[in-house]
């Protein structure tokens, strides 16, 4: 199973296995919003919509990560347990 999520929450570093989480940076992006905002306000004039991409951040923890193959096989063990 792999896992991963999309959070801004810290503790998913603390969880066994840590998870890894996509931030979708929500500080940048009310910051953004507010400016726009702001400049409708005080009337700023745009030629069209505004288009802004606010960078993601997918942070790689164990959850998401493949476990290597085995590589050697124990032989069974006999009934006797010999």
């Amino acid at each position: 199973l792999l896992l991963v999520c999309c959070s801004e929450s810290t503790v998913y570093a603390a969880t066994e296995p840590p998870i890894t989480t996509l931030s979708l940076k929500p500080r940048r992006i009310g910051t953004a919003v507010v400016q726009l905002l702001i400049d409708a306000i005080e009337g700023v004039e745009h030629d069209g919509p505004v288009e802004q991409v606010i960078p993601t951040e997918l942070i790689v923890r164990t959850s998401s990560q493949r476990r290597p193959p085995r590589t050697t096989v124990s032989a069974p063990r006999s009934p006797s347990g010999d």
